[in-house]
């Protein structure tokens, strides 16, 4: 970077005359091309210091993904939806036992 402001000075002074208005105008330029170059551009990834694991209490399959990788979450935020097709029929086997254990307990309650 250095080295083509070197280079575009050393023309610019060679290109010049002695007449003191090439001079202001080239330092004029000079000026310019010293201020083009204050923004910095560099490639890189940025990483955090913390992380944290997200897990789920279920096995299930992911049906839908709420963000993308390095987004910001806050408490609560949803970030992932599970299919819950399996969960659906574990249900409806858990509220058939629960009715089958009631009727059983009301057999037994009942005088003979």
């Amino acid at each position: 970077m250095k080295k083509i402001l070197l280079v575009v000075i050393a023309v610019m002074v060679l290109l010049s005359g002695c007449n003191e208005a090439n001079q202001t105008q080239n330092t004029n330029e000079v000026k310019n091309v010293s201020s083009i170059h204050k923004a910095y551009v560099m490639c890189g990834k940025i990483t955090s210091n913390e992380t944290v694991d997200v897990s789920s209490s279920l096995s299930s399959k992911i049906t839908k993904l709420d963000v993308n990788l390095g987004s910001k979450v806050n408490a609560g935020d949803t970030i992932a939806s599970l299919d819950t097709s399996v969960l659906g029929s574990q249900l409806k086997g858990a509220e058939a036992g629960v009715a089958a254990s009631r009727a059983k307990l009301n057999q037994l309650l009942t005088p003979k």
